[in-house]
């Protein structure tokens, strides 16, 4: 069968300068924004995310974020001048992320029916994570 919603994910190749730049992405009562930032002097990106929760609100009624995660990879696949793809998968409720040479490969999602966050790395070389 073939699937013509896979024809509007939203697919970026360049990192974002900053949150406002950043994808949806969620399940159960979570919602994530998730983006992969460069540093202005060198060049090299972090993945991050915010992370809320539905129901908190402030004073003011408007939403609010509860918390931002930074992931850093090393060795470090968001170098300068390094292959990026960010895509949100429309169907499969994901963001894959897929950078660096040789590529790592990042999917983030919720699940469904729990409130809990997933990021599986996947890379042919071993990858430390410092969060």
């Amino acid at each position: 069968m073939n699937d013509h919603l896979e024809q509007y994910n939203p697919i970026w190749e360049s990192m974002s300068r900053n949150s406002g730049e950043s994808m949806p992405c969620g399940g159960h009562d979570i919602g994530l924004n998730v983006w992969v930032e460069a540093d202005a002097a060198t060049g090299d990106g972090d993945l991050l995310f915010y992370i809320d929760r539905a129901g908190s609100f402030d004073e003011n009624n408007q939403m609010l974020k509860l918390g931002r995660v930074r992931l850093r990879l090393t060795p470090n696949p968001f170098g300068a001048g390094m292959p990026f793809r960010q895509e949100l998968k429309l169907r499969q409720g994901h963001v894959e992320i897929v950078a660096g040479e040789p590529p790592v490969q990042i999917a983030i999602w919720v699940e469904g029916e729990r409130p809990v966050i997933h990021i599986e790395i996947s890379s042919a070389q071993p990858v430390a994570l410092e969060a």
